[in-house]
């Protein structure tokens, strides 16, 4: 219990000014409190209010069961909170996407597809193109095992042409596809093998 000394600070009426300094805050953040009914005016004789003054202690216990109630935790501000952590987390990663993307690392879908799509076609036309070249080759022969030897041997040549494959041997194929897209004519002229940003491939 207070001393009778203590009773009478207590009852002191303080200002904004001075309750800003007690509770390290700002007065604006003592008149938006006192604004929302936290921290509460006093009153005279008459039990009207008193503009800018609050009883020391009425304000310090109302302060302190403010600070209590916002350590529990306002729902509705930790949905926000956590509403904007996992914006500011977007927006993060989309940041690092479009960085990796101008270095390099990332490719466009549409990009991915016309390589595979290009790559698949050049599988298929190797592939279909096996017996052609080998059906010269197979007349006369009376062994299985040198037809196999022959036709394997075919098949392995196409999958390795089709390992080798790159985009700088389908030049105007490729230059197609990127002015389909939009890139200027004047950069898909550029020398064989190279990037529309001008790099070399791998």
């Amino acid at each position: 219990m207070p001393s009778k000394n203590g009773q009478v600070l207590l009852r002191e009426k303080v200002t904004v000014q001075d309750l800003a300094s007690m509770f390290l805050i700002s007065e604006r953040q003592v008149q938006r409190l006192s604004a929302q009914g936290i921290l509460k005016l006093a009153r005279n004789s008459k039990r009207q209010t008193i503009r800018g003054r609050y009883v020391l202690g009425d304000a310090v216990s109302q302060y302190v069961k403010y600070l209590r109630e916002s350590l529990g935790g306002d729902p509705n501000e930790g949905l926000y909170l956590s509403a904007r952590a996992k914006r500011m987390q977007c927006m993060a990663a989309q940041a690092e996407i479009e960085l990796a993307a101008k270095k390099g690392e990332y490719f466009r879908r549409d990009d991915l597809e016309f390589g595979l799509g290009l790559l698949l076609r050049n599988a298929r036309d190797r592939l279909l193109g096996v017996p052609s070249r080998v059906m010269h080759n197979l007349l006369g022969l009376t062994k299985p095992a040198d037809a196999n030897r022959i036709v394997d041997d075919a098949i392995r040549l196409a999958l390795t042409d089709v390992s080798n494959f790159k985009l700088s041997d389908f030049k105007k194929e490729t230059d197609s596809y990127l002015r389909s897209i939009g890139v200027p004519p004047e950069i898909t002229d550029g020398k064989d093998g190279e990037r529309p940003d001008g790099t070399e491939p791998d």
